[in-house]
Formats: C-alpha cells, structure tokens, sequence
C-alpha cells in the first residue's frame, strides 16, 4: 500500500472509520430491535387515531352545516370531560388534573 504515506489519503480513511463508529454508536444507543408483534400493534393503533381524525374533520369541513357538526363535536367532549369528572370525583386533584391535562 504506497499510496499510505499520503497525509489525504490517511485522513480520509480516518474519517471513514471515525463515521463507521458513529454509526454504530448511534445504532447502539437506539437499543434492541423491537418485536413484531408490537410494530404491528403501533401501527395499528396509530391507522385507528388517524381514522377518527379523518371521520372528525370529514364532520367538520364536508357537512352542509359545519355548525352543526361543531356543535355536536363540543357536545361529546363535554360529555368526556363530564364522566372523566365522575370517574375520579373521589379525589378532586386527580379529577383537576386530569381535566387540566385535557383541556391543554
């Protein structure tokens, strides 16, 4: 290997290992693959979310009377946030913070 005692060619190959390690480092850290089975469930429950999103704002913007939908929309929440409250009454600064967290 003559060409070894060029100063480009020692420093490029440094930096070749140097990004190698990197990478394996930062795969490292990401830790253990996981399992199928929860991949699968994510996704799943990730194309549910999506679908009622996609239901909610079809309410909203495709309805004749977008008003309406809205209307309807803040009704359910309110009645969300109204059986949350019954749920957890018993402890009112659970209650408070779950329907702080809501509300956010």
């Amino acid at each position: 290997m003559p060409h070894l005692s060029r100063p480009n060619v020692i420093a490029s190959m440094k930096e070749a290992v140097s990004d190698g390690a990197k990478a394996l480092s930062f795969i490292q850290n990401l830790g253990p693959r996981p399992y199928k089975e929860f991949i699968d469930k994510a996704r799943s429950k990730l194309a549910e979310i999506e679908s009622g999103l996609a239901a909610s704002l079809e309410v909203l913007f495709l309805c004749p009377r977008p008003g309406e939908a809205y209307a309807k929309l803040l009704k359910e929440a309110e009645e969300r946030l109204v059986k949350i409250y019954e749920d957890v009454a018993e402890n009112s600064d659970e209650a408070n913070a779950e329907l702080a967290r809501i509300l956010q």
